[in-house]
């Protein structure tokens, strides 16, 4: 995918989450937008994968005064205390149909 938008892209960047590392979006620009949506600051966002739940240009700016975008990461982040939790949850609930 990256071969093809660096082709028909001037600049392409690879967006991905600061926390789990998830690959997010391109974000492409300057070339033929293919009939794609280009936001307010010029980028065609194009979701890799399922990740991506929502891109969005900010309101508030960066120190430099430039307008930023915005990205909301979906990718599920696995729970180490979910066994945990969940073996109480059914001792409890074997104890209360005991009783």
């Amino acid at each position: 995918m990256l071969e093809f938008y660096k082709q028909n892209f001037a600049i392409v960047e690879i967006v991905s989450c600061t926390k789990c590392g998830s690959l997010l979006a391109f974000e492409c620009q300057g070339g033929d937008s293919m009939g794609l949506a280009v936001n307010e600051l010029g980028k065609i966002i194009i979701p890799i994968g399922a990740a991506l739940q929502s891109s969005r240009v900010r309101l508030d700016e960066a120190p430099t005064g430039e307008r930023m975008m915005g990205y909301q990461c979906g990718a599920p982040v696995p729970n180490p205390m979910l066994a945990t939790v969940k073996a109480e949850h059914e001792a409890a609930l074997a104890q209360y149909e005991a009783d």
